[in-house]
C-alpha cells in the first residue's frame, strides 16, 4: 500500500494544483471524428428524444470537447451513446440520454437526471468488475457546499444509481492495483475545520467504505500550494495491509 499512497499524494497533487474543470456550452452541435460513422443515427435519436427547450453541454473532464460521448455500459462489445444536455427552467436541469443501437437506429433505453444545477465530474470507470463500465457524476448544488457524488450503472437494460455521497474534492483511480477503480472522498467538516478522506470500494457487490484517511489539525488540505506530504497522515491499516 506504500505504493498506492505514493501515487495517492501525486494525484492530489495534480488535482489541488490545477482545480476542477467547469461546465462549458458549446455554440454548435459538432461531433468528434470518433463518432463520424453513427452520428447522422444519433442526430435522429436526438431530434426524436430530446425537448425542444434543451441544449448540449460538455462534461467538465471531456478531452474531445464533444456532448456526446460512446461508452460499453453493459459489457457486451458494444458501445452505448451517452448524450449530455440541459432542460431549460429545471431546478434539476441537468440530463443524460442513454442511447443504444437496435440494427441500424439508436433507441432510447434510459435517462439519468443529474442532481444539482452544474456538473463538477464525469467519470466512465470500471468499479465493479462485471464487464460493463460504471458512470460516475460528480454535481454541484445551489445552495450547498458540498459536492454531490452518484454512480450508476447498466441493470436490465436501465441505468440505476448503486451509490451516493458528499464530497469536497475527489479522487477516481486503481488506488491498490488490483484493476478496479476505488473512491477517495475528501470533505472538510466545517464545524471543526478538520479534513479527512474516505475511501470506498466494490465489496461483496455493493460500494462500501473501507478506510479513512486524516489530514493534520492544523493543514487545509484543499488549499492549492499545501505541503501534501506533511498533511496526509495515513492509517496504519492502510500503510501496513493489502485491502
Amino acid at each position: 500500500m506504500k505504493r498506492t499512497f505514493t501515487m495517492l499524494l501525486l494525484l492530489l497533487s495534480t488535482l489541488f494544483i490545477s482545480g476542477c474543470s467547469i461546465i462549458e456550452s458549446p455554440e454548435d452541435l459538432a461531433i468528434p471524428p470518433k463518432l463520424e460513422e453513427e452520428k447522422e443515427g444519433i442526430r435522429r435519436a436526438i431530434e426524436e428524444y430530446l425537448p425542444k427547450n434543451t441544449k448540449p453541454i460538455i462534461p467538465p473532464t471531456d478531452d474531445n470537447g464533444s456532448y456526446i460521448k460512446l461508452v460499453d455500459l453493459d459489457g457486451d462489445g458494444e458501445d452505448e451513446a451517452l448524450v449530455f444536455y440541459s432542460v431549460e427552467l429545471e431546478d434539476r436541469p441537468i440530463r443524460i440520454l442513454v442511447l443504444k443501437k437496435e440494427g441500424s437506429e439508436w433507441e432510447n433505453i434510459s435517462e439519468i437526471k443529474v442532481v444539482g444545477q452544474e456538473l463538477d465530474e464525469v467519470e466512465f470507470k470500471d468499479i465493479d468488475g462485471e464487464g460493463g463500465l460504471e458512470v460516475i457524476i460528480g454535481s454541484k448544488i445551489k445552495y450547498s457546499l458540498d459536492n454531490h457524488l452518484s454512480v450508476y450503472n447498466m441493470q436490465d437494460g436501465e441505468m440505476k444509481r448503486i451509490f451516493k455521497n458528499s464530497y469536497d474534492e475527489i479522487i477516481i483511480d486503481d488506488l491498490d492495483g488490483n484493476k478496479l477503480t476505488e473512491l477517495l472522498l475528501l470533505k472538510l467538516d466545517r464545524e471543526t475545520e478538520k479534513s479527512y478522506g474516505e475511501l470506498y470500494k466494490i465489496q461483496d457487490g455493493e460500494i462500501k467504505q473501507i478506510d479513512e484517511v486524516s489530514f493534520n489539525d492544523n493543514a487545509r488540505p484543499f488549499a492549492p500550494n499545501g505541503n501534501l506530504e506533511a498533511l496526509i497522515s495515513i492509517p496504519s491499516s492502510l500503510a501496513s495491509a493489502s485491502v
